[in-house]
């Protein structure tokens, strides 16, 4: 008979240098019990073997006794007996006992002690064990092995240490990902998630609690660590000496390496964690597959990255979330009151330190333990440092995804740190990310995926802790030299700079957010000095919000991109500022009165805002400026000249005029394509087909009339006539014609091929104009400034230079403006011609909805 003690997790305060003690007696020793042996070996289990040889008839030992007496459980393993043999102590044992009993008759001490050892064995025989006789020794091997295990696996309670909370809901949710009643297959799944916030626990305590149900488990911690030091070899030899028992292999390359994984665990079930994966390239050189490992077998992945889960195929990605407000009080009170309640007098200390930590466990570890025992003026010295100076412990962990990027991401990760961590449209980022010279698209995607960043609602987000992480990069070098750092975001750092009035040759990005809603709300604004930004001759990205400059500006970086400043103080910008590189100019409520002089290269300039610069007299000629498509003048009151290179500009799609009182006659043409199948009431004359006769008495005697605005509906048919678009001067898509007995000018010609400019065949679209007064039918205008007798029989016609099968004019319609109009002038019907993307949305022209497209 074999017998075996189990120690228990909860019995390790008996300081047990063993898991399984194994006793046995009869002849078992080079069979069953060595076989046995090996195979806890296997599975990680210590175990002591009683094979002390002992003389026939001579003492069971102390230690099987002591066994039987203090273990927790012990297991009988009844080899070539019958249990109830053993406890009768019939055949065999009756002989035995008789004799003991007949030689010590005359000593009475071993009298007792044969008595203990009947009562022994009788206590042995009751117990549930294995009945050999008969039955195959390598089956039962393998179910007392898989009933150790499970005796000495840790339960989940006991595996949660005091400063884990919150485990429980992702514990369920990583089981459903897994699958686990499914035997039939082999499931890999993955963990992610930032950097502290728990995706190795969360591992390691699903491991704790199931790795004894498989017939080899394995947990490589830090894989990547391992790989560094030790590379692919190094991870897969600890993969096998953990999944073998085995302290050595040797294995000399990954071919071997390989050849053992693969025919030594094919028809096992197996649970594999590798933690810590930083790269794909750890992944494909360790080569695990799931076709090299049994039914049922489950392989975790943990890493910070969800492109590497993804690439590798995973079944299905677990993301570890942040603790929620209970949890997370939970944790911090545990860990700074050693109590499950915060104390008395630091409810508000508390609250300000769980915000700051916003529900990472890590950090919520460290603020907790460190606050431990101090006041509550310590807590608030201690709560000030931490945020100016976050501690090393949490901002090493989470470096080390920053320091995996690419240079590029790197870029972007500090831009967002610096500029953009609380919240920020995800096309706003993208669009500055991009002015910026960046690759926006990919290097986001990049951030998601290694979760230094958020998208939820299309809003960019990064955690507190990140965002100081970022901040403190841009500082390192010179903590106290802002002068030196390559980004400002806060007015101290930047006053200070410009008092010093020194070079800044690394800075190349300002931004001061918006800290209030509406002007009206804000309250003293800071007044620095104007003249240090000359000193920023490699600024690309500039923007300025509440406040204030005094002094005279005399040179902007020519580098500039982005150039967003509310309330611009100077007049106009410095003469020497070449806006060649110029994306986006937004100067609201600037005290501008013309830009500049003469006509500079913007052939970059996609975007112009001066709303509200009430200073603002004209706008200077813009026609270098073939890519801009947005101009806001709004609230401008004192503009009266609108240069007439306005008109020219082919991609200008939005024009707001609004409130510009003081704009007279402006001389120009507008016009814009966009998905539509009617024509808006506001156009208040309308006609099917392509021609229409203007009808001038709404304007007879009235000077007030600045122009005319028209409208086409048509659609182009999908034929291989199109096949023109690839003529090196196709001819025009549609236009408009006023003409007058036949004869007349052509306006607004709109030059677009039918594929590269999107326009989409078998759908409905409108062309929208607008022609100033002095610009509109031309030499029929002549003799019109004082009344309407020259515009008698003037006919607005639509048409293309396609034949009709291809381009096919459905109605047309046109309105009188008059300078009244001008207060809600703000033609956003000017999109792209996109119509899968536009196809649904509202229309505007000159700002009047129309209830027919709603």
């Amino acid at each position: 008979m074999d017998c075996m003690r189990i120690e228990s997790p909860l019995s390790v305060e008996k300081n047990w240098k063993y898991d399984v003690f194994v006793s046995f007696r009869g002849e078992t020793r080079f069979n069953f019990t060595d076989h046995l042996y090996a195979a806890l070996r296997r599975h990680g289990i210590l175990a002591f073997r009683d094979d002390t040889r002992l003389e026939k008839g001579g003492p069971i030992s102390p230690g099987l006794l002591e066994a039987i007496e203090g273990s927790q459980r012990v297991l009988p393993v009844f080899c070539d007996v019958s249990p109830s043999e053993v406890r009768k102590q019939s055949g065999n044992y009756e002989k035995a006992f008789v004799e003991h009993e007949e030689r010590f008759k005359e000593d009475a001490e071993m009298m007792k002690q044969v008595r203990r050892w009947r009562a022994a064995l009788t206590q042995v025989a009751s117990l549930s064990g294995w009945d050999l006789k008969d039955k195959s020794q390598s089956a039962k091997i393998e179910e007392i092995v898989k009933a150790v295990t499970s005796i000495l696996s840790p339960k989940p309670s006991s595996s949660l240490s005091n400063d884990i909370v919150g485990m429980q809901s992702p514990l369920e949710e990583l089981k459903k990902i897994l699958a686990l009643g499914l035997d039939d297959d082999v499931r890999v799944v993955g963990i992610c998630g930032m950097g502290g916030i728990g995706k190795s626990t969360l591992a390691t305590i699903l491991y704790e609690e199931i790795s004894h149900q498989y017939d080899v488990s394995c947990f490589v911690d830090d894989v990547s660590e391992t790989y560094r030091h030790d590379g692919p070899l190094g991870v897969q030899k600890q993969l096998l000496c953990q999944a073998f028992m085995e302290e050595h292999f040797l294995i000399c390359n990954l071919s071997l390496a390989n050849n053992h994984i693969q025919t030594r665990l094919r028809h096992r079930k197996v649970f594999l964690v590798l933690d810590n994966v930083e790269k794909g390239i750890q992944l494909e050189k360790l080569a695990i597959k799931r076709e090299w490992v049994g039914p049922g077998s489950r392989i975790i992945i943990v890493s910070r990255d969800e492109h590497i889960l993804r690439e590798y195929g995973v079944d299905g990605v677990y993301k570890v979330q942040l603790l929620n407000d209970e949890n997370a009080l939970q944790l911090f009170c545990r860990k700074a009151f050693k109590c499950n309640h915060v104390a008395q007098d630091y409810e508000s200390l508390t609250d300000s330190a769980l915000t700051y930590a916003s529900g990472l466990p890590l950090a919520i570890r460290v603020f907790g333990s460190f606050l431990f025992g101090r006041n509550v003026s310590e807590w608030s010295s201690a709560l000030v440092r931490l945020k100016e100076n976050p501690t090393k412990d949490i901002l090493d962990v989470l470096r080390i995804s920053y320091d995996g990027l690419e240079e590029m991401e790197k870029e972007i990760f500090l831009d967002i740190a610096c500029f953009f961590p609380f919240g920020y449209v995800k096309g706003y980022v993208k669009d500055i990310l991009s002015i910026r010279g960046f690759q926006s698209d990919i290097g986001l995607r990049i951030l998601i995926d290694k979760s230094l960043i958020t998208n939820e609602g299309n809003i960019i987000k990064m955690h507190d802790l990140l965002r100081d992480l970022g901040r403190s990069i841009v500082r390192e070098k010179s903590p106290k030299e802002p002068r030196k750092w390559s980004r400002l975001w806060n007015q101290k750092d930047l006053s200070d700079v410009l008092r010093e009035n020194k070079a800044a040759e690394n800075l190349e990005a300002i931004v001061l957010p918006r800290f209030h809603q509406n002007r009206e709300e804000m309250s003293e604004r800071t007044t620095l000095s104007v003249e240090a930004l000359s000193q920023m001759r490699h600024l690309k990205l500039l923007i300025l919000q509440e406040v204030n400059f005094l002094g005279r500006l005399d040179f902007l970086s020519n580098e500039l991109g982005y150039l967003y400043w509310e309330d611009y103080p100077s007049t106009c910008l410095p003469s020497s500022f070449q806006p060649n590189k110029l994306v986006k100019l937004i100067l609201h409520y600037s005290n501008i009165k013309e830009l500049w002089e003469g006509i500079k290269d913007l052939h970059n300039l996609t975007r112009l805002e001066l709303c509200h610069s009430k200073n603002l007299v004209k706008i200077p000629n813009l026609s270098q400026a073939p890519n801009l498509w947005y101009i806001n003048l709004k609230g401008c009151v004192k503009l009266v000249h609108l240069d007439a290179s306005i008109g020219s500009l082919e991609k200008l799609r939005h024009l707001n005029l609004e409130n510009c009182k003081n704009l007279l006659n402006p001389r120009c043409s507008i016009e814009g394509v966009v998905p539509g199948t009617k024509i808006p009431r506001w156009f208040s004359k309308q006609k099917t087909g392509s021609l229409i006769r203007l009808d001038p008495s709404p304007i007879v005697d009235d000077n007030n009339w600045i122009g005319i605005a028209a409208c086409v509906t048509f659609v182009v048919h999908d034929t291989p006539t199109q096949l023109l678009e690839e003529a090196i001067y196709p001819p025009d898509l549609i236009g408009c014609r006023f003409l007058r007995n036949g004869y007349g000018d052509i306006y607004s010609q709109v030059r677009i091929r039918l594929k590269k400019d999107l326009i989409t065949t078998e759908l409905d679209h409108m062309l929208l104009i607008f022609v100033s007064r002095e610009a509109s039918i031309n030499e029929y205008t002549s003799n019109a400034k004082e009344g309407t007798s020259d515009l008698h029989g003037i006919i607005l016609h639509a048409a293309s230079n396609y034949p009709e099968e291809v381009v096919e004019v459905k109605s047309c319609g046109y309105r009188w403006v008059f300078k009244e109009d001008l207060e809600q002038f703000n033609p956003t019907m000017m999109y792209t011609a996109n119509s899968s993307a536009h196809h649904n949305q509202k229309h505007k022209f000159l700002a009047i909805q129309d209830e027919q497209l709603m």
